[in-house]
């Protein structure tokens, strides 16, 4: 059974969720996440944030009026910071980075990340 932690994609969706509408946010928060339905056949996603044992870095937009929506998936603190930034230079938003000095060269590796590969 194939994870979608280990082999998560460079994923980038800002195009669908800022929809012609950036006036809507104003910052990017890069976290550390992990999704804790990992590996569990048609369980869907359960992400939450996570300092301790992170298996990928989401990027996301500040909600004006409250809240944050994800706007990236990456497989590395280098190509999230690389998007944030990509994101700022364009939107003139400042980042927010969330994650720790300690997941900025790699990732660990989780038992839950190969469950049942």
């Amino acid at each position: 059974m194939e994870t979608a932690i280990t082999q998560i994609a460079d994923d980038r969706f800002d195009q669908e969720i800022i929809a012609g509408d950036p006036g809507r946010y104003d910052a990017i928060e890069i976290q550390p996440v992990r999704d804790f339905l990992s590996g569990q056949v048609d369980q869907g996603t359960c992400v939450e944030v996570d300092y301790v044992s992170p298996n990928f870095i989401s990027t996301y937009l500040h909600c004006k009026q409250g809240g944050v929506e994800c706007i990236g998936d990456h497989p590395s603190y280098a190509l999230a910071k690389a998007y944030a930034q990509e994101m700022s230079a364009k939107y003139d938003w400042p980042i927010n980075d969330f994650v720790p000095k300690q997941f900025h060269a790699a990732l660990p590796t989780h038992e839950l990340d190969t469950a049942g590969a």
